[in-house]
């Protein structure tokens, strides 16, 4: 166990899953006794079993999948209509966005940032991951205008699936000036 009892109850807490992992904990630590085991062998099992399945969220690994995500689009939508960004565009930017919020520390998600900007080769994209280190305010009205103007797009022209996971990401723009004033990032 790398995370002391303290530490992983806090955790959890917060993460509003203590009551969740304190159920399989002892359900675990039943199962264990009925096993044979002590009741000191059982807890700690249990203990270990539970941070096994409740482990601590890991920023790197959480923001490595989205930047590998950020150049698959959940579908190839080629039609653009004039002034809209291409979903491409769209999604690059939601996925860097996602990648940057997995940081605690605004300096590793702004060093992800810069990363992310010089890689695109879209104007548009660029434009928006600037706006997003200058003004979260901005950054989130610009993108949600693009995004909610995509999904409505994409609704008329039957495309469920791609709709379901945009909306996911939409609802992720409302917490980007909360979660950027919690960071100090400018807005």
């Amino acid at each position: 166990m790398n995370e002391s009892k303290i530490v992983a109850t806090k955790r959890l807490q917060s993460e509003g899953l203590w009551n969740e992992a304190s159920l399989y904990r002892e359900e675990v630590r039943e199962h264990l006794r009925g096993e044979g085991m002590t009741r000191k062998e059982a807890n700690r099992g249990a203990w270990e079993d539970m941070l096994e399945v409740y482990p601590p969220f890991d920023a790197d690994d959480e923001a490595a999948h989205w930047l590998s995500a950020c150049d698959f689009p959940p579908a190839d939508v080629s039609t653009v209509e004039a002034g809209e960004p291409s979903l491409a565009d769209l999604w690059y930017v939601l996925c860097v966005l996602s990648a940057y919020r997995a940081y605690e520390t605004s300096s590793e998600g702004l060093q992800l940032v810069a990363y992310a900007h010089q890689k695109s080769g879209s104007a548009q994209v660029r434009s928006w991951l600037s706006l997003l280190v200058a003004s979260a305010e901005l950054f989130r009205g610009e993108v949600a205008e693009a995004l909610s103007a995509k999904i409505t797009r994409l609704e008329s022209e039957d495309q469920q699936a791609v709709v379901t996971e945009l909306r996911t990401h939409e609802q992720g723009l409302v917490g980007v000036l909360e979660w950027s004033h919690a960071k100090g990032v400018s807005s």
